[in-house]
């Protein structure tokens, strides 16, 4: 049986890309009999809403993960209920797009502040109940590597995380902790299913396979990076 924590900033259950990703979570959960504990900035009902859908083994902590105190709020009511962490999952996601012209320093501040200081605390502070032999596993995107449209101070956060979790494997190996980041193609849920049907287009152009990603073949990915097979 294990036990997981994941920290997430806004996102919504409302459309149906969203709500397959909250199912593929589930899916995970209950093919490892694992708890869950979920960190949401959003709504108490769509944090209620999502901890439903995932089962009866999840709950629910509302907060922000740019927070230093909703971070330990977080983890002093896991050490509380659950004593220990198995799997650290941490996924703050800011994501928007303002033309290159316009871009303001809040803008940058707020991204930076979201995607790398909350993934970087939301670790840190989760480090003391982390088992020794667990793992940490960070989402990423493979637009980071690739030189595409995308403006480069949006994916300037890729770098960090992938530093992150080279560092990570190091500092932790004497606690056999493992740290990966899995690199996200583009996948069919929020908000990129929210594009005109010409942006889609032409992002599937890009994909070998002609086709967008889906939440289970990530939620197999993230299955064997938390399983101790992946330390063979």
């Amino acid at each position: 049986m294990s036990w997981r924590c994941e920290s997430w900033t806004t996102r919504s259950l409302s459309s149906p890309a969203a709500q397959r990703e909250s199912d593929w979570r589930r899916q995970s959960s209950s093919s490892r009999r694992a708890h869950s504990c979920l960190s949401w900035a959003v709504a108490k009902d769509e944090l209620d809403a999502a901890v439903k859908a995932i089962g009866v083994r999840s709950f629910g902590v509302r907060g922000d993960v740019t927070k230093l105190r909703d971070l330990d709020r977080l983890y002093d009511t896991i050490k509380t209920k659950k004593g220990r962490i198995d799997i650290v999952l941490p996924t703050p996601a800011f994501w928007t797009e303002p033309p290159w012209e316009t871009s303001l320093e809040e803008h940058f501040a707020k991204l930076i502040d979201t995607n790398v200081k909350g993934t970087l605390f939301a670790v840190q502070k989760a480090l003391p109940l982390l088992k020794d032999g667990g793992s940490i596993i960070l989402t990423g995107s493979v637009a980071g590597l690739q030189g595409n449209r995308c403006p480069g101070r949006i994916r300037s956060h890729e770098g960090a995380l992938r530093s992150f979790v080279r560092t990570w494997t190091v500092e932790l190996k004497d606690r056999h902790i493992r740290s990966n980041v899995v690199s996200l193609v583009r996948v069919g849920t929020a908000p990129v299913t929210d594009q005109p049907a010409e942006i889609i287009d032409r992002m599937v152009s890009t994909i070998p396979m002609g086709r967008m990603g889906e939440p289970e073949e990530i939620a197999k990915a993230v299955l064997y990076l938390a399983s101790d097979h992946s330390s063979l």
